[in-house]
Formats: C-alpha cells, structure tokens, sequence
C-alpha cells in the first residue's frame, strides 16, 4: 500500500520537469523575452571601471531582443583596460577615480564594563550584582579606507628552502 503510494508521488513531483527544460533562463514580465543573467555573470559584467559602457551594450542587445551569450560577455569582460576617453576642447569634466581595492571593513563597537558593589537597599536586604555591560559606540561599516595597522600592501609569499649550491 505504502510503496505504490509512494511511487505515483514520486512520479507526480518529477513530470512536469522532465518535458522543460532550457540552460538559459528568462525573466517573467520582461520585454522580448530578457535572458536573466546569473549571478558570477553579473559580477563579470559589472568589474572595471567602464562597466556602465557594458551593461549599457547588454541591455541595448536585449531590448532588440537578441540573444546576449556567456561568450559575448566575456569578451566585453576581456576589453581593452587602457581606454581612454576623448572630450571635446575646453570642456573639463572630473571624473572621481575609484577605490583601488574597496575592502569593506566593520569596525569595532566601544563596550563599557560596570561594575555594582554589593548594596543594601531600603529594606534591608543585601543586593550583589555585578556587572553591567553596555555599548558606548556601535559597530559601523568603514569601506575604501586604507588599513591603518598596516601601511604598505604586504604580499604573503610561501616559505622557501634555500637552494643548494
């Protein structure tokens, strides 16, 4: 009784997803059918300092409905780093660089340890608390800050043996 049972539910939960199947991905509700994109793709497109001329190139594709593959994103990915951009003359537009390396850090919260003597209060009894543990200032987030305990980008290197002569 209990192993026909469980075997038409078995079957039941796997047949609809035996007859679909696709590598690829689409989003519901978007226009021509957008492929969605994963998430180490995203962070591919999105790594550099020209990735807004990416995502601009990708959506653009999309939107006239063609097909962006991995491959075409990581040949946007592999694109010329020395790109330089022409400004017509007198024009002077900053252009504030980003962080080196951006390391999000958390800093430490300021606690402040209280100590209660032992007291007697108005009726006469004998109170022996202890501690009291509270935070002065909270944790917070510092991020693109250089390391202040270490001033210069150290590189860890394995040891080596020395050679023989």
């Amino acid at each position: 009784m209990f192993m026909p049972l469980l075997g038409w539910v078995a079957l039941s939960l796997t047949a609809c997803s035996s007859l679909v199947g696709n590598s690829e991905f689409g989003c519901k509700g978007m226009p021509n059918s957008v492929t969605c994109m994963s998430v180490r793709d995203v962070h591919k497109l999105t790594d550099g300092e020209d990735y807004q001329e990416k995502i601009n190139l990708v959506s653009k594709k999309q939107q006239n409905g063609e097909v962006v593959t991995k491959d075409e994103i990581q040949s946007l990915t592999k694109g010329n780093k020395n790109k330089r951009i022409a400004i017509e003359s007198g024009q002077y537009t900053p252009v504030p660089k980003p962080a080196a390396d951006p390391q999000p850090i958390r800093s430490e919260s300021m606690v402040m340890r209280i100590l209660i003597d032992p007291y007697e209060n108005t009726d006469g009894d004998l109170v022996v608390a202890g501690y009291i543990y509270t935070e002065i200032v909270p944790r917070a987030w510092d991020v693109g800050e250089p390391n202040r305990y270490n001033k210069s980008n150290a590189v860890l290197t394995p040891l080596q043996s020395p050679q023989p002569r």
